[in-house]
């Protein structure tokens, strides 16, 4: 830090310019925009959109292609920030490509960018606000020594998300192999649909004695209210479910996803629980197998929502309960060795972050010129 230090000191005593994005930067035109419906999970072009992840699918329309380059990504709407070096197509609407002018470092820009305080409005657009907002403008030896600093620490950032992405990949990967029964003799596996084989509950309103929020069960409230999401919603003095069941998130953001949850709980806010009826079923088999479901095509619209007779529909393998205690045994080990090798990464990632945003803030703060 010592050496970039010396380097304001050498090259700008007297403070640095302060200028609007507007002003350091242009916006490229992409020659086609891709719509969210024509995305393909492969193919020759990477899609960027306004999303978090920096590439959210493919195409192969080579008229879409944004020539390879050094592009800042503004989501207008999600002001999220992305840095793209390679050939791209613009997916749907809503994004900013940006190039930096001459005197401005592209990745400086992406720093400077990523460290500033843009306010939000909704899903309404945000760069009529972004672009008149000053970021510093140091010499171009300054900038590039900035970069050098500031890109070290998110490299290291970048490989620990890799890494527990990949270790993600690979539990899903086994888990998918084991639970496809497409290619076994059809006399050894019987497909039945989960209403012939399991009770099927809906959860309700959320039990008036219910301490919201609370994290421990408690001697006055040792039961857990689970609703649409990971978390316990709160807990209770009684229960509904008095057996390990399966959860499935059945209306909102969260539509589709899938948990298990062991006995003596309340379901809430329309959280389907699916209990099988019959003594050849392992619950956590059927934990495993509901949680390959694709429910994405079910679930659109203003407000996403799974309802009761789709799920009665669902048909599942039924596998010999032999071979269902098998897999499950596998996949139990799996997944505890995927939780403890990935548990401590989580929280490495978000210390290199702050770590980053640090020395991000200290390296983007200058004397403004008069």
């Amino acid at each position: 830090m010592s050496e970039i230090s010396d380097m304001i000191q050498r090259l700008c005593p007297d403070g640095v310019e302060y200028r609007k994005l507007g002003e350091v930067c242009s916006v490229v035109s992409a020659p086609k925009k891709i719509d969210k419906g024509d995305y393909q999970s492969s193919g020759m072009i990477p899609i960027v959109d306004q999303g978090k992840k920096l590439v959210i699918g493919y195409t192969n329309d080579h008229y879409a292609t944004v020539p390879k380059g050094c592009y800042v990504i503004f989501g207008d709407h999600t002001r999220e920030i992305k840095y793209v070096d390679f050939d791209f197509a613009q997916g749907a609407d809503g994004v900013k490509i940006l190039k930096a002018n001459n005197h401005v470092d592209i990745r400086y820009l992406f720093h400077a960018m990523t460290n500033l305080t843009i306010p939000s409005r909704g899903y309404n657009r945000h760069w009529t606000i972004a672009r008149d907002l000053e970021i510093p403008v140091p010499p171009l030896e300054v900038q590039r020594k900035i970069v050098e600093v500031l890109d070290n620490f998110s490299e290291l950032t970048a490989e620990l998300t890799a890494e527990l992405e990949a270790r993600k990949k690979q539990y899903e990967y086994y888990r998918d192999n084991l639970l496809n029964f497409s290619q076994i003799a059809p006399n050894s596996v019987k497909w039945m649909k989960l209403g012939e084989i399991c009770n099927i509950f809906t959860g309700g309103e959320v039990p008036m004695n219910t301490a919201k929020g609370q994290l421990e069960p408690s001697m006055q409230y040792p039961y857990p209210v689970y609703a649409n999401g990971k978390d316990v919603y709160g807990y209770t003095d009684s229960y509904q479910i008095d057996c390990d069941a399966v959860c499935v998130s059945s209306i909102g953001a969260n539509t589709g996803d899938v948990f298990y949850r062991n006995a003596y709980f309340t379901p809430a806010i329309r959280l389907k629980v699916i209990v099988p009826k019959i003594d050849y079923l392992n619950t956590k088999f059927l934990f495993y197998i509901i949680s390959v479901i694709d429910f994405s095509s079910k679930n659109k619209g203003s407000v996403p929502n799974i309802n009761a007779e789709f799920v009665k529909r669902i048909l599942i393998p039924i596998p010999p309960l032999s071979e269902q205690e098998r897999i499950v045994s596998i996949l139990d080990r799996f997944e505890a060795l995927t939780t403890d090798l990935t548990s401590c990464l989580p929280a490495e990632i978000k210390a290199r972050q702050q770590q980053y945003e640090y020395y991000r803030d200290q390296l983007l703060t200058f004397k403004r010129a008069n």
